[in-house]
């Protein structure tokens, strides 16, 4: 009886671990399509609004507030940083080198440099994407199956 419930416990763990790592992948997805949104959303509103950085990038998916006090640069790290656990690296350093030159020059520079990091963040969305469809399955199934197979040695 106490085997029949520790090999169900590893199946059951299993099935968790890769629904844990398929989930990740499509968080992953969401995530780029987000920030993608949101600087889709900022380009507009940079032609339309006359406003700073700290106000045009507060009314974000994550509702994270970007405070006058501190440094746009350091608070868009931070906030970059709340995704480390979804993002990859690539994402991430496509992500921190946004800052680099954004709100330094006029509108028209501004919305193409929204523009060309939209497009990089729009790559990174397509890769994801191939990643959900090519590897979601397996991540479900690889623990599953050593699940039952480490059950089926132990019985």
């Amino acid at each position: 009886m106490i085997k029949l419930i520790l090999c169900m416990m590893i199946v059951f763990s299993g099935a968790l671990i890769g629904a844990y790592y398929s989930r990740k992948l499509i968080r992953r997805k969401d995530t780029l399509a987000s920030f993608l949104s949101l600087f889709q959303r900022a380009s507009i509103m940079i032609a339309y609004e006359n406003s700073d950085l700290c106000k045009l990038f507060s009314d974000n998916f994550a509702g994270y507030d970007f405070l006058y006090d501190k440094s746009f640069d350091i608070q868009w790290l931070e906030f970059i940083d709340r995704f480390h656990y979804v993002l990859k690296a690539k994402d991430r350093e496509i992500l921190s080198d946004f800052i680099r030159n954004m709100g330094v020059s006029d509108v028209e520079s501004q919305q193409r440099h929204l523009a060309m990091y939209s497009r990089l963040l729009e790559e990174q969305l397509d890769d994801a994407g191939e990643e959900v469809i090519g590897k979601s399955k397996l991540y479900q199934v690889l623990p599953l199956s050593a699940g039952i197979v480490v059950s089926l040695l132990l019985i």
